[in-house]
């Protein structure tokens, strides 16, 4: 037990770098600046890892999550320009949160997460896969110069070469020297001594403390019309966000999730930044899968993660501006090859069967280009009522939950 605490600090070190660096790339993003991103990966990070209810769940803000904001941020700006408050478009939002908060507390004591049963295994690899291919999007739209490619193909190509020869190899010393933590810090001297023009991120910011306000909530009943529908809407996106997250990494490890408490820990670390007027998060697939895929499978390996990336956020932000965007796209790449899961695909187009196929493509098209909600929630009823409504030679044979699972090419 002593030798894989010791061994899960290096990975926590590791995806505790990629969550603060996407926290301030989601805050960009979002328009309320990298240092909020930062703060509010901690955040979540650190609540999520006392009271989650997942051994490898990683929380931090999301893609999804960061799009919802994105419009709600937008809508607030659009009211206060029609309307008189008293509050501010940072406030309005931090009330948004609040709310969101308090709705999915309420959906998990409804315990909404049942539902999760009736998804089909078809549905969930679609998914997976469709993840995976908005994974390498997200990463491709990041890189502004042919450089930054040059550097994120061969840092990819090193982490899966790093990822096989330590599956094979015990020694700490050799997991440290294959850990993603080695490849960032090897990529980027090599970015440096080579002297390369690559995008980095500019955190040329004020200081934390002075950058960030404390909102209490106090309604305002105009708000409430405002508010509330882009609030619940909020939750239901962190509710499956979370969920579906859940599935990816039970397929995954074998790990079963308390969804009940980890919903709680999200709810909590959605209303706590909700205070400071944040970005909201969700269990999030990139550094979660990359905690397992790096080894750290202590108990208090999550803990160590946030632990990490306070004291990242707190001391040690202007050392991430000097690692190239591109090493951090390559890592991601990595995690996005984890997550496809071929197997499923191979599965499915040697079955006789026609409908099979159609489910699990357009699951995978509509979560790459509609929005995972739809995507999950669609072929699920679809599945669900062409098996009820069909006779049984008609209907659609769903992949068995055990050939779904097996994984990827590299999980040895």
């Amino acid at each position: 037990m002593h030798k894989k605490l010791t061994q899960s600090l290096i990975p926590a070190l590791s995806v505790a770098l990629l969550v603060v660096t996407l926290g301030a790339a989601f805050g960009i993003l979002s328009g309320r600046g990298p240092l909020i991103g930062m703060l509010s990966a901690a955040i979540i990070c650190f609540i999520t890892s006392l009271v989650g209810g997942t051994r490898y769940g990683v929380s931090s803000p999301t893609g999804p999550m960061t799009a919802a904001i994105a419009v709600i941020f937008a809508s607030d700006q659009a009211w206060l320009s029609t309307h008189v408050s008293q509050y501010g478009a940072d406030q309005i939002l931090g009330l948004t949160l609040i709310t969101s908060a308090v709705i999915l507390m309420i959906l998990n004591l409804l315990k909404v997460h049942q539902l999760l049963k009736w998804v089909p295994n078809l549905v969930i690899a679609g998914f997976l896969n469709g993840i995976a291919i908005l994974i390498v999007i997200s990463q491709m739209n990041s890189l502004e110069l042919w450089q930054d490619g040059l550097i994120m193909g061969i840092t990819f190509l090193i982490s899966i070469g790093f990822a096989k020869i330590r599956v094979k190899l015990e020694h700490p010393i050799t997991q440290l020297l294959l850990s993603s933590f080695f490849v960032i810090i090897l990529m980027t001297l090599i970015s440096h001594l080579i002297g390369l023009e690559l995008t980095y991120l500019d955190l040329s910011f004020a200081s934390l403390f002075d950058s960030v306000n404390l909102n209490l909530p106090h309604f305002e009943w105009p708000l409430v019309w405002i508010i509330l529908p882009l609030a619940f809407e909020l939750s239901l996106v962190a509710l499956l966000d979370t969920l579906l997250t859940g599935v990816i990494m039970e397929k995954k490890t074998k790990q079963k999730t308390k969804h009940m408490q980890e919903l709680s820990g999200q709810s909590i670390a959605l209303f706590v930044t909700g205070l400071i007027s944040g970005l909201p998060g969700a269990q999030s697939t990139v550094p979660s899968m990359m905690l397992y895929k790096e080894g750290g499978h202590h108990k208090w390996s999550k803990l160590f993660v946030s632990i990490f990336a306070v004291l990242i956020t707190l001391i040690f932000v202007p050392l991430i501006q000097y690692v190239p965007v591109a090493v951090f796209a390559g890592l991601i790449f990595k995690i996005a090859y984890d997550v496809a899961d071929f197997t499923a695909v191979r599965s499915v187009f040697t079955h006789k069967e026609w409908i099979s196929p159609l489910i699990l493509i357009g699951t995978l098209l509509s979560t790459v280009l509609l929005s995972v909600n739809l995507a999950v929630i669609g072929f699920t009823m679809i599945f669900v009522l062409w098996n009820f409504i069909m006779p049984k030679r008609f209907q659609i044979t769903d992949l068995e939950a055990e050939v779904e699972a097996e994984g990827m090419i590299d999980e040895l």
